[in-house]
């Protein structure tokens, strides 16, 4: 908020008055440096925009008026957590941090008096280039990166333990960096299993959970499916920008 000072906007109720100078009246930021050090300034057909809806500063406050804070709240102080989920690895983990883990991170900041945590971004990846990882280039910003899952909290999988030991898991919890494209394989590939369990037990709680998430996403999962699938098939065509938005 800008501060008035008396006699600092001269014809503060004149008709005459610039948007610029009626702006900056109403505390409104009209100008601002880019990252390159370029002053850059609102254009005058905006700020009369935001100077009609906020209405005409058609009077100046009396001489002598006290300067007030522009926020004259109550300020409670918080702290949060800020997590890069893929490196919240645990003894439980796949070689990835997943959402058990984040539920356990969640309690133990809870427990220590946390307002929250912050998140790198979760969007799905791009399913055949699992080493292009950034989490800031994903293939769908609707839908959640799978390999986040977290295998343990599957019921399928405990009918799969025999068939999908956890084989190198250790290894790959081991190393000092995310090995993606080795997560990828493995968290996949139990994945699919996981599911040809699903398709075939008999369990109306989890089919019915499942039925109901599909009615949920409705159109937007159908194509976004879609889309997952021409990409599989046309992944060596030359075709490597594609995203669906």
């Amino acid at each position: 908020m800008v501060p008035w000072e008396p006699g600092r906007f001269p014809g503060f109720a004149s008709p005459s008055m610039s948007p610029l100078s009626k702006a900056q009246l109403l505390g409104l930021e009209a100008e601002y440096l880019d990252a390159f050090g370029k002053v850059r300034r609102a254009d005058e057909r905006v700020l009369s925009a935001a100077i009609d809806a906020l209405g005409e500063p058609s009077q100046a406050p009396p001489s002598g008026a006290p300067r007030l804070p522009a926020w004259q709240g109550a300020v409670e102080r918080g702290w949060i957590l800020a997590v890069q989920l893929y490196s919240l690895r645990s003894n439980r983990s796949w070689g990835i941090g997943d959402f058990g883990d984040l539920k356990s991170l969640l309690r133990i900041a809870a427990e220590a008096g946390a307002s929250g945590i912050g998140l790198n971004p979760l969007h799905v990846l791009f399913h055949e280039e699992a080493a292009d990882c950034s989490p800031y280039w994903p293939s769908s910003r609707q839908f959640l990166n799978p390999l986040y899952i977290d295998l343990n909290d599957l019921p399928e999988l405990v009918s799969l333990q025999k068939e999908a030991p956890r084989d190198g898991v250790e290894q790959l919890n081991g190393t000092d960096l995310v090995d993606y494209a080795a997560v990828a394989r493995l968290k996949r590939r139990v994945l699919r299993q996981a599911f040809e369990q699903f398709q075939i037990r008999d369990d109306p709680t989890r089919q019915r959970a499942f039925a109901e998430f599909r009615e949920e996403q409705g159109i937007k999962l159908a194509r976004f499916c879609a889309f997952e699938t021409l990409r599989r098939t046309f992944q060596h065509s030359g075709i490597r920008s594609l995203e669906f938005t």
